[in-house]
């Protein structure tokens, strides 16, 4: 591999501490798939540590023995193998081997560990997951840290199918990242080799490194509060997910589309509850391998569509799916399907004793009252929730808590109600096309069974201090149907012992005389009242077409950044992106799809009958606002999209942008004191 190569040498300057570069590189590590959309993320197969190789022909060595070790015939993607193994006394050079497919992200402190073990190297093994599993190949890697030259080398050992087949060596190209210090500036290098007959400028591989990754590590390494850390999908497997995701893709969707009778995008939604799916059923098989349970069985509280009841339910599971007004699509399930048109009020009449799991998928005002549900339907019951819009109890969600944004206190809040119900709740982030993808899980109790009536006190205390009248009462007298026969439904759950159990006795018919379920849409013009997942899709669909238009140009900045300000494309163009039911919809909502990319101005800008990412370096031309009218109230009260999304961040620094640049740096409308903003803008 080391003979007759030649390097090249790339480097961008670093305005960032010593150890914040450092961290940049754990990012490209533990979630490659943020740098490179192509990957669904990463497969942790080993930790170890090396001697460190002198020579050439000692590296040489080293990576014949890891070819050896993690490049052998048996490479099929499954949980129980990974590939390859080191014994314990396999070698004197091998140390602090972490077997099994590490489900952890590399940390700080495993760079740190080095500092003690005299010039040596740390050694991981990984597996790149490509997402599309039948077009592209998963790729696996040996990445070694040199502590003391602050050096990461990536090199290529092997690529192989979905089923474990090799495709080919892959050891003609490899790199590494470089930090150097000094007292002016630090600098990133870029270490690219190859052998000498190949075209190495030519190669997509070189390309891309030079123009996405080095630019990203380089951007990443200047910011604070960088997060190294996997954040979505902690709970399952990636590669678990992934495959069994392109497998219900590959059986459900291209039907479903087919046969889509709704307005809405069925791309968006098809694959948004596959995703779904394939999260619960990879939960529930766990929860199975653990417990010994048969197939889960649910109700899906506020179900829509019912997609993600026809999902889990073809996949075996029985569950039911009620919601206050049937859609067109039920029609199309089949007699399997179950489906039920009923406004759910909370009370006692509204427990579901006899399925495993409650689920609320976008479930709107039902949203707080799900853990509640679950905790009163049996001790057993276990449920799922992703939160959307903001509901409390019996009234609208408005608290914002100081430095973070009303999601994220929304958020803490759904997770607090399952904790004062009882449940240990998990947090996870799921990979769905949307922007609320926060999901919470209860599967266990933190409290035994005999404990119940003074827990249930508890949530009646809570649910009545938060409710507008305090009408809840406190009792205890016994849940008639809270516990369930073996055979019923739910077969899977372990049988009740009610001669054991403590049980709170009654509890009230109604937990709140407030409760308003929801009302069907009324159309309020200006598209107001389309839903915030066709909002969403619309402009994650048109910002993609405008950062990769042909006519995309990039600028720079003041500060010597340079930003992809996109192309502008007419009107004409961007409407041909969207299907005649979607645009048909925004015309019933007195508008149109121009109507709606207005009302997203600070992040469009809609221009007679073009369209473009608006850019903040130049003034924006609005109308004059009223003399009379605080600007200030606003400034720094709202996050920047730009920042938050934008592959190169905000045109503006923190200072200038009337935005906040994180969720340190916004401030409460109550709170603010009067600052000068920049008129310009």
């Amino acid at each position: 591999m080391l003979k007759h190569i030649f390097p090249i040498y790339l480097s961008l300057l670093l305005g960032c501490h010593t150890t914040a570069d450092i961290f940049s590189l754990l990012i490209w590590i533990n979630k490659p798939h943020v740098a490179n959309r192509r990957l669904v993320g990463t497969r942790l197969l080993s930790i170890l540590t090396y001697e460190y190789p002198e020579t050439d022909s000692a590296v040489q060595h080293f990576l014949d023995d890891m070819n050896k070790k993690f490049g052998g015939e048996d490479l099929r993607p499954n949980d129980d193998n990974n590939g390859g193994q080191i014994e314990a006394d396999d070698h004197q050079q091998y140390s602090l081997f972490i077997p099994e497919s590490c489900q952890r992200d590399i940390t700080f402190d495993d760079l740190n560990s080095l500092s003690d073990s005299g010039h040596r190297l740390l050694v991981i093994v990984r597996d790149l997951l490509p997402k599309q599993l039948n077009h592209n190949l998963t790729l696996r890697e040996v990445i070694t840290f040199d502590r003391l030259k602050k050096e990461f080398k990536f090199y290529p050992l092997i690529r192989f199918d979905k089923h474990g087949k090799k495709s080919s060596t892959c050891n003609e190209i490899f790199y590494s990242f470089k930090f150097q210090e000094s007292e002016q500036q630090n600098r990133i290098v870029l270490n690219v080799h190859q052998k000498q007959e190949k075209n190495l400028l030519s190669t997509m591989t070189y390309q891309w490194l030079q123009a996405q990754l080095l630019v990203k590590l380089s951007r990443w390494a200047g910011e604070d509060n960088l997060r190294t850390e996997t954040t979505s999908l902690r709970t399952v497997s990636v590669d678990a997910y992934n495959r069994l995701y392109n497998e219900l893709k590959a059986k459900y969707g291209p039907d479903l589309i087919r046969k889509w009778p709704e307005r809405t995008d069925p791309q968006k939604f098809v694959y948004e509850d596959i995703s779904i799916a394939t999260f619960l059923l990879l939960i529930w098989e766990a929860e199975r391998h653990e417990t010994g349970l048969a197939k889960q069985s649910f109700v899906d509280l506020g179900c829509g569509n019912g997609l993600l009841v026809h999902l889990l339910t073809s996949e075996g599971h029985p569950g039911l799916g009620i919601d206050i007004q049937k859609r067109k699509i039920w029609d199309i399930y089949g007699p399997n399907t179950k489906l039920e048109v009923k406004a759910l009020l909370p009370s006692a009449e509204n427990l579901f004793p006899e399925y495993d799991w409650i689920i609320g998928n976008h479930s709107d005002e039902l949203t707080p009252w799900i853990p509640v549900i679950a905790a009163r339907s049996s001790y057993h019951t276990r449920y799922f929730v992703l939160p959307c819009c903001f509901h409390d109890f019996d009234q609208k969600f408005s608290e914002k808590s100081h430095g973070l944004s009303q999601y994220r206190t929304y958020l803490n809040y759904i997770r607090d109600i399952g904790k004062v119900c009882g449940f240990d709740v998990h947090e996870d982030i799921l990979r769905i096309p949307s922007t609320k993808r926060v999901c919470f899980l209860g599967r266990k109790r933190t409290y035994s069974a005999d404990q119940e009536i003074e827990f249930d006190k508890l949530r009646s205390n809570f649910i009545n201090g938060r409710c507008k009248r305090q009408k809840l009462e406190t009792s205890e007298t016994s849940l008639s149907n809270s516990h369930r026969h073996p055979s019923e439904p739910g077969e899977g759950q372990e049988g009740d012992d009610s001669s054991t159990q403590s049980k709170p006795e009654n509890i009230s018919e109604s937990w709140t005389s407030d409760f308003q379920p929801r009302s069907l849409p009324k159309t309020t013009g200006m598209c107001k009242n389309v839903p915030g997942d066709i909002k969403t899709h619309i402009v994650d669909t048109v910002i993609e077409k405008l950062i990769t238009a042909e006519n995309g140009t990039i600028i720079k900045l003041s500060d010597g950044r340079s930003w992809h300000k996109g192309g502008v494309l007419p009107l004409s163009e961007i409407v041909s992106l969207f299907d005649s039911a979607t645009l048909q919809l925004l015309k019933k909502e007195n508008g149109g799809l121009q109507t709606l990319l207005k009302n997203f101005s600070h992040i469009f800008q809609v221009s007679g009958s073009s369209v473009q990412l608006r850019d903040y370096s130049q003034p924006w031309g609005h109308k004059s606002r009223s003399k009379n009218k605080d600007r200030t109230r606003s400034f720094k009260t709202a996050l920047c999209w730009f920042h938050e999304n934008h592959s190169d961040g905000c045109p503006l620094t923190q200072d200038t942008c009337t935005f906040a640049h994180g969720q340190n740096d916004l401030v409460p409308k109550k709170q603010h004191v009067p600052h000068t903003a920049d008129n310009s803008l």
